[in-house]
């Protein structure tokens, strides 16, 4: 799949582990693998190990993901146990690239360029979709900064995206 094929368009399908290599243009780290799940009837990739087990987009980190749509849908299934943790790597209009993590702890904490928001009452052990206005998100954590783009994503920890 071409970078260029994310660019445009209303929605774009990230996740897709349909296709003899769905991880070509992701960096995948620890024990994660394609699996079937009777829950949605299909293929998922499955992140089970810990820190060290997780999937990022791009493969190569010096590039760019670029995303520009206003809104970030996951569909996930996080482990009834174990840590969950989503990193985005965002630019507003007017500033190079911010970190935000996303994960299960109790209390945001915010700098200039990161922040770590508590994912608050995150069902888990269910498939479930994690919503997130990148408008919104980019303008409460970055002193009101505009979104620009989602230049990386990862997941990791243990869950089934």
């Amino acid at each position: 799949r071409s970078i260029n094929q994310y660019q445009g368009g209303a929605s774009v399908d990230v996740f897709d582990p349909k296709g003899s290599n769905p991880t070509q243009n992701w960096k995948v780290s620890g024990p994660v693998q394609k699996v079937y799940d009777k829950a949605v009837k299909g293929y998922v990739f499955h992140c089970d190990g810990g820190p060290n087990a997780k999937m990022q987009l791009l493969k190569d980190e010096r590039r760019s993901f670029g995303l520009v749509q206003p809104y970030l849908v996951l569909q996930v299934c996080v482990s009834m146990t174990k840590p969950f943790a989503l990193e985005l790597s965002l630019t507003d209009t007017a500033r190079p690239a911010a970190g935000c993590s996303l994960d299960l702890v109790r209390e945001a904490v915010c700098t200039p360029l990161h922040t770590r928001v508590p994912l608050g009452q995150v069902q888990r052990g269910v498939w479930i979709n994690l919503c997130f206005d990148m408008a919104d998100l980019t303008a409460t954590n970055f002193g009101g900064a505009r979104f620009g783009r989602l230049e990386s994503l990862t997941v990791g920890a243990a869950c089934k995206p």
